[in-house]
Order: structure tokens, then sequence, then C-alpha cells
């Protein structure tokens, strides 16, 4: 379906909408079937999949798929924004969710909701994933930047979301909470992140290390075997430690992106990408198809109150997530690199996916699960409807994306070992990392870099050989700058 919606250039749904028209499908005649049955049938069978199914097998791919094939100079060209907005920006958006949730019911103004229950709710519904987004941009013409924000940010912010909910669901069930048990909270909160950062590199290094020293490239279906393994055991160590297996895989991803591949076989390289990619997306359409199954093939406990004044917070939290703190962001970046205002109106049109996973969690130890089950689906379904439905046409009405194939996103990280001439020195991390931390991680690296550079030493003599016949074309057609027409042939001739 989603392959005939591409075909017929049908914009007004996505990817996620087409799984959860789908699952809404599937839901309809469980419920024509099963109706007047309690149990049994499809709805045992679908009651299988679990939040910890979910966390434990679906989840990882989904995390180490956006790790892995990220561009990761774009990433960490863009490391502060992505940084501000999905740590700091997730935080705002769930304080500000349950905080203001919460002073709506003690005001009776929505359904009776406790503290901790509201702030649960901020920090599940702070969890954005703008797949939709970043599907309609796969192979058009977009800006650089605003492409690894969004996918930046949709990992982190995840990752965090789920520091906070486990962080927040340790309160559970309710009791006096004193201001020592917020104080432990935060501390075990920072330590949840660095300990899962810690591992994932670590997990990483080692294995890169082992490819480094034992050559399998000669058994490709060892080689593969051992990468999938490298790439999913980090989230087990993490879990079992108590630490947040989602932001352990992520690093894990973007270490091994950065040095494991390198020691694989070409065959190796490609599958991997392209299995990692197959995977998530798996993952993310059984998410949304079992999203459109819950709807109608479940019951819910719907309070109106809730869910209009959870959505317009959540709307509002979202402004107040990216418009102030990409301001304050633009002032640190030069003009030409700044976020503009259409940009930002995109990272605020980002849909919300893995929220509803979470508030599965909270149904069964919480006095009012169900309606914050229910509340969180409506809001899951207006974001992928509405938000991700309208999404095509608000990037071409601002002029952001073109049907011209574009492989900006598609191209590999290798030349990050060529420094171009003229340009600014790199970052001392950067310059360490090319004279000590690959040559020991990654196999037969200097003379691959050597080869690169003598490549690139060939194609600037090409360029200024050009240049210099461009010059010669100008001086012999006597082309003026001033004039239209000597700069649009100008143009032909190059």
């Amino acid at each position: 379906l989603t392959f005939l919606a591409k075909k017929l250039k049908i914009n007004f749904i996505n990817n996620s909408g087409i799984a959860t028209t789908v699952g809404f499908i599937i839901g309809g005649i469980t419920l024509a079937i099963e109706s007047g049955e309690k149990s049994g049938g499809f709805r045992d069978i679908a009651s299988v999949f679990t939040p910890h199914l979910f966390f434990l097998l679906l989840l990882p791919p989904i995390v180490f798929e956006g790790g892995y094939n990220m561009r990761r100079k774009k990433f960490f060209a863009n490391f502060g924004a992505i940084s501000v907005l999905g740590v700091f920006g997730t935080m705002v958006s769930a304080a500000f969710v349950g905080g203001l949730l919460f002073m709506c019911s003690k005001q009776g103004l929505i359904f009776e909701l406790s503290v901790v229950e509201c702030l649960l709710f901020g920090s599940l519904i702070s969890a954005t994933d703008p797949v939709a987004v970043l599907a309609v941009f796969q192979g058009k013409k977009v800006d650089d930047d605003l492409y690894a924000i969004l996918l930046g940010e949709s990992i982190i912010n995840d990752a965090i979301a789920i520091v906070l909910f486990e962080t927040l669901a340790k309160f559970l069930p309710e009791r006096a909470v004193t201001a020592g048990d917020v104080g432990l909270a935060i501390g075990d909160g920072f330590l949840i992140l660095f300990g899962s950062v810690l591992i994932g590199i670590l997990s990483a290094l080692l294995a890169t290390l082992f490819f480094r020293f034992v050559d399998v490239t000669k058994q490709p279906h060892l080689e593969l075997a051992l990468v999938v393994i490298a790439a999913m055991a980090p989230f087990m160590l993490a879990q079992a430690a108590a630490l947040s297996g989602v932001i352990a895989t992520l690093f894990n991803a973007i270490t091994m992106s950065h040095y494991l591949s390198r020691n694989l076989s070409d065959e190796a390289q490609r599958f991997t990408t392209s299995f990692f990619s197959f995977f998530g997306l798996l993952s993310e359409t059984f998410v949304f198809l079992y999203l459109g199954i819950q709807v109608l093939g479940f019951p819910h406990q719907y309070e109106v109150s809730v869910i209009i004044a959870a959505t317009i917070l959540v709307l509002i939290a979202r402004i107040i997530n990216v418009f102030p703190i990409m301001s304050v962001v633009n002032f640190t970046r030069k003009p030409h690199r700044q976020i503009n205002y259409k940009q930002q109106t995109v990272l605020f049109w980002s849909g919300l996916a893995i929220a509803f996973v979470l508030a599965l969690l909270i149904e069964p130890v919480t006095k009012n699960g169900s309606v914050l089950v229910s509340t969180t689906l409506v809001i899951v379904l207006i974001t992928t409807f509405i938000f991700g439905g309208t999404v095509h046409s608000l990037l071409s009405k601002f002029g952001l994306i073109s049907e011209i194939e574009h492989k900006q996103f598609e191209e590999d990280d290798d030349d990050d070992d060529v420094i171009p001439v003229g340009t600014k020195p790199d970052s001392l991390f950067v310059q360490f990392d090319r004279h000590y931390f690959k040559p020991l991680l990654v196999r037969n690296y200097n003379s691959s870099r050597n080869s690169n550079m003598n490549q690139s030493l060939v194609d600037k003599d090409s360029i200024e050989e050009e240049n210099n016949n461009l010059k010669s074309i100008d001086l012999e057609l006597d082309l003026d700058d001033n004039d239209d027409n000597d700069v649009a042939l100008r143009e032909i001739v190059k």
C-alpha cells in the first residue's frame, strides 16, 4: 500500500498513517467477529504484544538504525542544537505538560489525576518521532541541517523521554514524595544517562577492536552474525544494569558506524546498512499497525476533558520547545547556518510515535492508567494523520523540498579523513581521532587515508585546470558581471 501511495503520488497519508489504517480494519473486523466474547480469538493473540516485548524486540532496531545510518558529520555539526532540543527541550515539555495538567485537575477542570500520573504522562507524550517528515525527505533535495536536527532530535528525545519515564515510575505505587526523593530521582537520571552512554561506547569499541585484529571477512555469515550481536548486546547489558538500553544502543550505533564499519568487508557494509534499515522500518510499521488495532479491537476509557486539555498543552509545549530554543541557538550560529522560521515550523510539525507504547506501561500500575492510555492514543492519532498527512504540503509551500533526487543522505563519511585545502582546522577531537583513534581501531587506516589524499590532490588539480579554462573563456568573450545576459552565459559555459 505504501508503494502504491508513492507511485500514485498520494501525499495526504504517510507510511505511518497507512499502517495505522490497516490496523483500524483489522481491529474493526475483530470487534465485529468477537464483540460478544470477553476473551479468546484474535484479542488473545494481540495481547501477547506487551510493552516489555516492544522494548526488548522492536525498540532496539529502531534506535540502532537511526544512529547507525545517520550522517555523522551533520549530526555532530548540529550537536548543540540537537542536544538542547533533545535534552533540555524534552525536560521543559514534560514539566510543562505534567505540571499544568495537574493544576487543571486540582482546579476541577478535568478528570482527577495524581501528580505522579500527570508527570508520567508529560514525560511519555514528550517523546517525538518525526517518522512522517523523514519519510518525505528520503530521495528529495532538502536542507542538510534541517534533516540532521530532525533525525538527531527524535533519537535523543526518545531516549531522554524514556529515562524520565523510568525515573518517575520509581514513585509507583504512589506515596508521599519528599525533597530527598526528588534529589535522588535527579541523581538517578544523570547516573542512568552517563552510565548508558559509557556502556554503549565501550561496547562498540571492544567490538571494533575484535574486528580490527580478527579477520572474519572471508566468512560472511559469521561476520554478519557477529555484527548483529554487537549491535544488540549493549541494550541487554544496560537493561541488566538497571540503566537505559535505548541510550546505550544509540551511542553504540554511532560509534560502530564511525569505527567498526570500516573493518567490515564491502559485502558486510552494504548488508548491515540495508538490514538495519529494513528491521527499523519493519518495527516502526508494526508499532503503528498495533496502534490501529488498539483503537477498535480493545476497550478504552475516554475522558473528553483530559483529551482536550492534554492536546492543547502538548501543542503549546512543542511551540515553547522549538521556537524560543532555536532563537537562542541561532545566536551561536553564523547567518548562513541559522535555522529560519520556516525550518522551525517544520521542527514543530513533528509527529509522535513511541508515546503510545510507553503509555501501556502505566495502565497496570496507576489508578487512572486506562484514561492516560486512551488520551495518548487520541493524541498520537491526531499527530499521525493531521500533522503527518499535511507535512508534504507544508514543506512544498515553504519551498523546503523538491522532486529532484538527491543522494545527500546516503553519502558515506569516509571523506572526513581528507582535509580540504583552504578549510579551517578541525576541532581537537577530530584531529585526535584522525591521528590516534582511527589508526588504532581501523584496519589499514593509514594506507587507505593516503590513497584518499592522493585522489583528493588529483581532483584539486582537475578543478584548478577547469577554473583556469573558465577564466580564459571570460577574457575571450569579454563577459561583464553586471550584465544579466553575460552572467547567464557564464553559467551555461560552466
